[in-house]
């Protein structure tokens, strides 16, 4: 690595820290005295849920020169994040619960295999396609409520984070784009009624 990958890695660690420590201070020191806008837009719901992660996660490994540098990015950011809450808890002598540390640290350990995996997906092939659908699947999973007859978001800035990422990972192909959209709906539905039989 040379020093400027090795500093950017650190810049994605900063930020990730920064980031978690501002989610800390929105969903629990500030939460109550947000203005107007900042609580219609549900800023601290935004930053409990996984979908800004997933995206933020996303646009650092589509975004990097290779899969390698996907992964080393994508890793430094997830344990900058981890980092953050937990540091700004541990400083108000709180902890996470255990169920949700387990979660952080399993994404932060599996984030690279992630980084690099949706590195391929901003391809113009079939296994991008899907590797997208998958993506799209998962955030519109960690953000939406789908019943027979109605789809809800849970908040404005979840849905335009869904759509930034549907332009990320954009297709060429009208064809491709058709099958992103419409895997990444199944998958959603899959991951919404299938995944609480599991669990």
């Amino acid at each position: 690595m040379s020093g400027r990958e090795v500093l950017l890695s650190l810049l994605f660690l900063l930020v990730g820290a920064g980031l978690g420590y501002l989610g800390y201070l929105l969903r629990v020191v500030l939460a109550g005295r947000l203005p107007g806008m900042m609580r219609y837009l549900d800023l601290p719901g935004v930053f409990g849920r996984y979908t800004i992660w997933i995206f933020l996660g996303l646009s650092i490994a589509a975004f990097s020169s290779a899969p390698a540098r996907a992964a080393w990015n994508t890793l430094a950011f997830a344990l900058g994040a981890f980092l953050g809450i937990y540091g700004a808890l541990y400083l108000a002598g709180r902890t996470l619960p255990v169920d949700v540390l387990r979660i952080w640290l399993l994404l932060t350990a599996v984030s690279p295999i992630l980084a690099m995996i949706a590195w391929y997906g901003r391809g113009w092939d079939i296994p991008a396609v899907l590797v997208s659908a998958l993506t799209l699947g998962v955030m519109g999973w960690s953000c939406m409520k789908v019943g027979m007859w109605y789809i809800s978001v849970s908040s404005p800035v979840e849905l335009l984070l869904v759509i930034a990422a549907v332009v990320i990972l954009g297709q060429r192909e009208m064809r491709d784009f058709h099958l992103m959209i419409g895997g990444g709906f199944l998958i959603l539905l899959l991951l919404k009624n299938v995944l609480p039989l599991f669990l």
